[in-house]
This record gives C-alpha cells, sequence and structure tokens, in this order.
C-alpha cells in the first residue's frame, strides 16, 4: 500500500487545482522539522487534503480559525 500512495503522490503538484487536491498525510512536500506526517483524529474528522487548509479563496486557514474549526471537532492543533 505505501508503495502505491508513493505513485500517486511521488509527482510535484504543479497546478493550483492539484496543490489544493494534494494529500496531506504522509506526503514529502507537508512536513514538521523534515518528516511527514500523520494525525489519524484529524484525517477521520475532516482534514484529508491541502483544500481542507484553505479559504474559498485559496489562502492558508488562519491560526485563530482553523483553531476553532478543530474545536467544533473536539480536536486539538498539537499532539502530545
Amino acid at each position: 500500500m505505501f508503495f502505491a500512495r508513493q505513485r500517486i503522490v511521488g509527482d510535484t503538484p504543479v497546478s493550483k487545482n492539484e496543490v489544493e487536491n494534494e494529500i496531506i498525510w504522509n506526503n514529502k512536500f507537508v512536513t514538521i522539522a523534515g518528516k511527514s506526517v500523520f494525525y489519524r483524529s484529524w484525517y477521520e474528522a475532516v482534514v484529508k487534503y491541502i483544500k481542507d487548509l484553505t479559504t474559498e479563496n485559496g489562502n492558508l486557514t488562519g491560526l485563530l480559525m482553523f483553531s476553532n474549526i478543530l474545536s467544533a471537532l473536539k480536536l486539538t492543533f498539537c499532539r502530545i
């Protein structure tokens, strides 16, 4: 399964549409301290694609707005 996913996410997104439809989790382009991440609770709730972290006009959601969304889903911003 991992290798199949690598083939799917292996190409660099070029267009705005491709970027917005990129899967966030375990994506080499979305990293924290150089490592890809996966938060199961976020994935299971709603956050799967880059577009899930953007506003209607394509800008990244602000921290306050994103925190409010996560609170409504009973999730936290940071995992400890």
